[in-house]
C-alpha cells in the first residue's frame, strides 16, 4: 500500500512538473509575442479588404464637414476595421486639428494616422518593449508623409491659402486620405 502510494505521489509530481514547464513555456510564448512587436490588436482577414475604402471614408468625413482630418482617420478606421473602439478614441484625435488645437504646427492627419498605429502597436504595460514597434512604424509613415510633401507642419503645408478655401480643403481632403490609407497599409503589412 504504502509503494502505490509512493508511485502515485511520484506521478503526481511528475505532472506538476510536466504542467509548470508547459505554462512557462506559454509564458515565455506570450513575453515573446508582445516583445516580438506583434500587433496587440489583430484585425480579421475579411476586414483587411476594407483597406481600399478607407481612403475615401476618411475623404468624405473631412471633405462633408462632418471630422476634421485626425478625427476622420480614427472614425474610418473604427468603422472600416469595425475596432471594438468607441468615439471617445475620435474624441482624443479632436485635439490635433489644423496643426494640434489650431497652431499650425505637426498635421492632424498625420497625427491622427500616428494614432491608430499606436492602437494596433502601441504598449499596453509599463515597461513593454512593443512601444518600439509603434515607434518604428510610426517613424515609417513619418518618413513617407515628408518624402511626399517636403513638411509635416500644417502652416507649411498649407502656406498661402486661405482657411477654408477650395484649394486648402483639396490639400487636406488629400492628406487625409493618403494618411488613412498608408497607416491601414503599414500596419497590415505587419501582420
Amino acid at each position: 500500500m504504502y509503494h502505490k502510494l509512493y508511485e502515485i505521489e511520484f506521478k503526481l509530481h511528475k505532472y506538476q512538473y510536466r504542467a509548470g514547464v508547459i505554462v512557462g513555456k506559454l509564458i515565455e510564448k506570450f513575453k515573446g509575442f508582445l516583445n516580438n512587436n506583434e500587433p496587440v490588436v489583430r484585425i480579421e482577414d475579411k476586414k483587411k479588404k476594407n483597406i481600399d475604402n478607407i481612403r475615401e471614408v476618411a475623404e468624405n468625413y473631412y471633405r462633408d464637414g462632418d471630422y476634421y482630418c485626425s478625427e476622420a482617420i480614427v472614425k474610418a478606421f473604427i468603422e472600416e476595421f469595425d475596432l471594438k473602439l468607441d468615439d471617445s478614441a475620435v474624441g482624443m484625435a479632436s485635439a490635433f486639428p489644423v496643426g494640434i488645437g489650431g497652431k499650425g504646427c505637426t498635421c492632424g492627419a498625420l497625427t491622427g494616422a500616428t494614432m491608430m498605429i499606436g492602437y494596433f502597436y502601441g504598449r499596453r504595460e509599463k515597461g513593454s518593449k512593443q512601444v518600439e514597434k509603434s515607434m518604428e512604424l510610426s517613424a515609417k509613415l513619418y518618413d513617407e508623409f515628408v518624402k511626399n510633401n517636403k513638411s509635416t507642419c500644417c502652416r507649411v503645408l498649407t502656406s498661402g491659402m486661405k482657411k477654408g478655401s477650395k484649394k486648402h480643403m483639396d490639400q487636406c481632403v488629400r492628406l487625409t486620405g493618403e494618411m488613412a490609407y498608408k497607416s491601414a497599409q503599414i500596419i497590415l503589412d505587419e501582420m
